[in-house]
């Protein structure tokens, strides 16, 4: 049996509001189970009230790169 000394670190970003920035937990509306093995959460700022919808991806994906034209020829 594996012990709390054997199991490995996992460090990720808080997850904080896109709009205030406050880092206190949202009020979480609906979870929803994609397609793709992806969950999205519809989230409410407990600070500003402003809503927003939290993505989460399965490990090994590759997240999309907002502005990033890597085709594989160089050319459009």
């Amino acid at each position: 049996m594996a012990t709390w000394e054997d199991a490995p670190l996992v460090f990720t970003e808080m997850v904080c509001c896109p709009h205030c920035h406050t880092l206190r937990k949202p009020i979480v509306i609906r979870t929803e189970q994609g397609g793709d093995s992806s969950r999205s959460r519809k989230q409410v700022c407990r600070i500003c009230s402003r809503r927003w919808v939290l993505v989460i991806e399965p490990p090994g994906e590759s997240l999309p790169v907002f502005g990033n034209l890597d085709f594989e020829d160089g050319t459009l």
